[in-house]
């Protein structure tokens, strides 16, 4: 392994990517805006190009960044999938991308007609040219969830960034070490599909360029409330009865309207959820009803 500074600043922004997106889920406590499947996608790749950990030994370095990758994808797979609230948070509703239709099995036929085509018969060959294509295009689940967003919060974005330009270091450190490495073995493959996952990092950096950045998410966690639309109907209904029970008290018929309002709240209350941790909602938050509103709190 020949290092410098390109090959070290691209490790040191992936690596920094998987740190920032756990500390991003363990504090914020919540998964939007980051694609699951995109994650997925890595966790194979990863596992599919380091077979070679139980069969060949490079450097210390080496060993110790690959198992890094392995673990850290492993640990942000399980807290989205079974750590709550990330769970209930995770927006599978818009991370629809197709991963294994329209990324995993179109890069396993193109290895293996590729290999085929090459007649090479090594099992460790094709699966590392399946993980080299698969990294191509990982980040497609992201690019598609990103698009439904008109804001993103300051760790999310600084996750997504970074693994989107990791890559741009690692095509500097192959145009440096063809230069300064004698004997230097080029990799046409590996070149193509450099290039075309930079220009998606790229067209993810375009898009994040365009979206309003949240500042606050390391201090606050994420929990449900009832939907937008109830709760704002509840409050006005329960001010209107506060208001009339005001008004017949002065005038005389407190008791009945005080009894009739106590009733009708006993009543809605025991339909709605219990949900003392949520702060009311202000009036301004009449837009997008239909939405379920995501509370905000200091931790």
């Amino acid at each position: 392994m020949s290092m410098n500074i390109f090959r070290l600043t691209g490790d040191s922004l992936h690596m920094l990517s998987h740190s920032i997106l756990i500390i991003r889920l363990l504090s914020a406590k919540n998964a939007q805006a980051i694609s699951l499947k995109s994650i997925e996608l890595y966790l194979l790749i990863y596992v599919s190009r380091y077979l070679d950990l139980f069969t060949t030994f490079y450097t210390w370095y080496n060993s110790i960044v690959k198992i890094f990758y392995i673990l850290t994808s492993i640990a942000i797979v399980y807290i989205i999938r079974h750590h709550e609230p990330n769970y209930a948070t995770y927006d599978r509703a818009h991370d629809t991308f197709a991963h294994w239709k329209l990324a995993v099995i179109p890069c396993a036929f193109v290895a293996i007609i590729a290999t085929a085509f090459r007649q090479i018969l090594d099992a460790q060959e094709l699966i590392l040219r399946f993980s080299i294509y698969l990294e191509s295009v990982a980040m497609l689940p992201q690019l598609v969830l990103l698009e439904h967003y008109q804001e993103i919060e300051c760790l999310t974005g600084s996750y997504i960034g970074l693994k989107s330009c990791y890559r741009g270091f690692y095509i500097l450190n192959w145009v440096y070490r063809s230069y300064y490495t004698p004997f230097y073995w080029h990799h046409p493959v590996v070149y193509i599909a450099g290039v075309l996952q930079t220009v998606i990092g790229a067209c993810i950096l375009v898009e994040l360029r365009n979206k309003a950045w949240k500042p606050k998410d390391l201090f606050v966690r994420t929990t449900y409330t009832q939907p937008r639309l109830s709760r704002l109907q509840d409050e006005e209904d329960n001010n209107q009865q506060e208001a009339e029970g005001s008004r017949n008290d002065e005038n005389g018929g407190g008791t009945s309207s005080s009894q009739e309002m106590r009733t009708r709240k006993a009543k809605s209350g025991s339909s709605e959820p219990n949900d003392t941790a949520a702060s009311p909602v202000a009036s301004n938050d009449k837009d997008n009803l239909t939405q379920p509103l995501l509370q905000y709190q200091v931790v």
